[in-house]
């Protein structure tokens, strides 16, 4: 009996779509879950039906039915799962090949049970869900660490264009045996065909997953990148706020002696209210801010002036030896991200009633707390627990957020972001270390 040297195209047909359902898993969801499983279902079974109609192997529907299978996948994605059109056609592209490599598979291993066991009616159906079922799910628990990043995903126009070539590489290379037998690169048996056709297909699947962790790699040394810059850029801000704030204690303290000299030589009683109202500010000024940490007094100190400038008022709550273990740049960097943030929320808002902030730091049973709040705008939005930036140059914007949980991690705990009613707030979680060691404030 002489066994065709690839499977039935209905048989790709499906490969397709369930490889496109394995990956709407691993995308984030789109819809309601009965509108979800019902895509999933139909688009499948529409598709494959088409191709068991219209025979894959005639020459006439040839092409209209591989792309049709490969848009059935492409349609899986786009209506299951919350994506750009864009990322559901590098998906689908990519549900191609895996449903290229599954049917190959399959049939590798139909071609030698039948040379074998030529009499078994049910080998093929049985053979091709066990295929199917091992690669998807070997698939799936590989692609769902990927999660979180197809969520964000962005795809460039290179990209692209490098995903389709390498799809359309990978099928023409795949299927050089079925057209043109006497070459150096052709297979002369059916096994042989389809063996050239499978190692080809895993080497499609492997280069773009090749490409996928260059792409990441090269973002994740970016994001490090701006992330060392932006703390940088706030340990230099700290430094320079040090200088400034303490040049100012410098001229309030001498101005107190100033205010107090002329009290004693003015007996007006008009100027002596306005003496008494400039020595309540500076007293005011003069206490500063003490939470014991001489890092968190200079970056609270200088930020207050900030708001004060700006009209916001920021109330402080801080024990800042709580945080002595954090180092100074780290800190500063933490610090300056946190009120930076808060103070761009705020000067957004034009009730003068709202411009205000609340910064605590305390001890809450073994946790250290940390908290930022403010009022924000109604249309705040999130992505992966982390506010989205309103800034238009959203590729070197948003690392904010990112440095203070990254920050969080690197001392053992965690960052959260919430909005809600008008109210946005950030929290910060440590472990109450059972030494504290003294702060390096001498930085």
């Amino acid at each position: 009996m002489q066994l065709e040297s690839s499977a039935p195209g209905y048989v790709f047909a499906l490969s397709y779509c369930l490889a496109g359902v394995m990956l709407s898993f691993v995308n984030p969801s789109r819809g309601r879950l009965f509108k979800r499983i019902m895509v999933r279902m139909l688009v499948p079974a529409a598709s494959t039906c088409f191709f068991f109609l219209l025979d894959y192997k005639n020459g006439f529907f040839f092409l209209p039915l591989l792309l049709l299978g490969i848009g059935s996948s492409v349609l899986v994605l786009y209506l299951s799962c919350s994506i750009p059109l864009k990322n559901a056609a590098y998906f689908g592209i990519k549900a191609f090949l895996i449903g290229e490599f599954i049917t190959s598979l399959f049939w590798q291993i139909h071609l030698y049970i039948c040379e074998r066991y030529p009499f078994q009616p049910l080998m093929p159906y049985i053979g091709y869900s066990g295929t199917a079922l091992v690669v998807l799910t070997a698939l799936y628990l590989y692609e769902r660490r990927y999660t979180e990043q197809n969520a964000r995903l962005q795809l460039s126009r290179n990209v692209m264009i490098s995903t389709v070539l390498t799809a359309v590489c990978m099928y023409l290379f795949s299927n050089v045996s079925n057209v043109f037998r006497d070459t150096p690169f052709s297979g002369q048996t059916s096994p042989q065909i389809n063996l050239i056709r499978l190692l080809v297909d895993a080497t499609g699947f492997l280069v773009l997953e090749a490409n996928r962790i260059a792409r990441d790699e090269a973002e994740k040394r970016t994001e490090l990148t701006l992330m060392r810059r932006l703390m940088e850029q706030q340990y230099e801000n700290y430094q320079m706020s040090e200088q400034a704030v303490a040049l100012v204690h410098r001229k309030y303290h001498d101005l107190k002696h100033q205010i107090a000299f002329l009290r004693e030589e003015v007996s007006s009683e008009e100027k002596v209210k306005y003496l008494d109202r400039m020595q309540d500010e500076i007293r005011t000024f003069e206490a500063g801010v003490n939470t014991g940490n001489r890092v968190m007094d200079t970056v609270l100190t200088a930020k207050a002036l900030q708001c004060q400038g700006a009209g916001i008022t920021l109330t402080i709550l801080a024990d800042g030896t709580l945080l002595s273990f954090v180092d100074p740049v780290d800190l500063s960097a933490l610090l300056g991200n946190l009120l930076d943030n808060a103070i761009e929320h705020v000067q957004q808002i034009e009730n003068p009633d709202k411009r205000w902030i609340q910064f605590e730091l305390r001890r809450k049973n073994d946790f250290i707390v940390l908290s930022v709040g403010n009022h924000c705008v109604d249309n705040l939005q999130f992505k992966n627990g982390l506010p989205v930036t309103t800034k238009r140059d959203k590729q070197y914007h948003g690392f904010g957020t990112d440095s203070i949980r990254e920050t969080a991690k690197t001392y053992g705990g965690s960052a959260s972001f919430s909005a809600e009613n008008g109210w946005f707030e950030a929290k910060l979680l440590f472990i109450q270390p059972e030494k504290n060691h003294a702060p390096n404030v001498s930085a």
